[in-house]
């Protein structure tokens, strides 16, 4: 076993000296430097491996970001797409509910000429009804052979009076309800 190897088993049997200095202070001097360098190796080589692992985390974070981008990119093109489907709809909305004069007008004379003819269709029907209502009544009146035929047909003509003064007051208060 060599001085070295016994100084660091702890087994130096005497002291060596080395020019004025013992040999235990030049060795442990050196052996220091030896740990230094050895630390400082170790060192490098983990701050490397830092290095790697972070160059190797912001390759994967800009991948990552470039992913979250087009996705993104993606999402906007879609809302995009949506937002001109809802303007166009909305448009669409509000070209119906917000007319030009023109187009109100032509709305409305178009609405009056359809609310007048089934004004007169109705007028006509019921002018029909009323006419063969009486002739009905009338005919009753006149081929009534006694005297319950007679009163039946009296009763048929009292309701038919009535009823037509109250369509009569129906229209009246339906005329001056929209005239307002």
């Amino acid at each position: 076993m060599g001085l070295a190897q016994q100084f660091l088993a702890g087994r130096s049997p005497h002291r060596v000296l080395v020019g004025d200095e013992p040999l235990d202070t030049r060795f442990s001097e050196a052996l220091e430097r030896a740990v230094t360098a050895r630390a400082k190796n170790e060192f490098g080589l983990v701050e490397n491996a830092m290095d790697e692992e972070g160059a190797l985390a912001r390759t994967q974070n800009a991948y990552r970001q470039q992913r979250q981008a087009k996705l993104e990119e993606a999402q906007y093109k879609e809302a995009v797409e949506q937002s001109a489907v809802k303007a166009a709809a909305t448009d669409a909305i509000l070209g119906d509910i917000f007319q030009t004069k023109q187009e109100r007008l032509d709305r409305y004379l178009d609405n009056k000429t359809k609310w007048d003819k089934a004004q007169t269709e109705d007028s006509i029907a019921d002018m029909i009804n009323t006419q063969l209502n009486r002739e009905k009544i009338a005919s009753m009146i006149s081929n009534a052979t006694t005297a319950q035929e007679l009163a039946e047909a009296e009763k048929l003509w009292k309701d038919y009076q009535s009823n037509s003064r109250n369509l009569n007051s129906s229209n009246i208060k339906t005329e001056t309800t929209t005239a307002d």
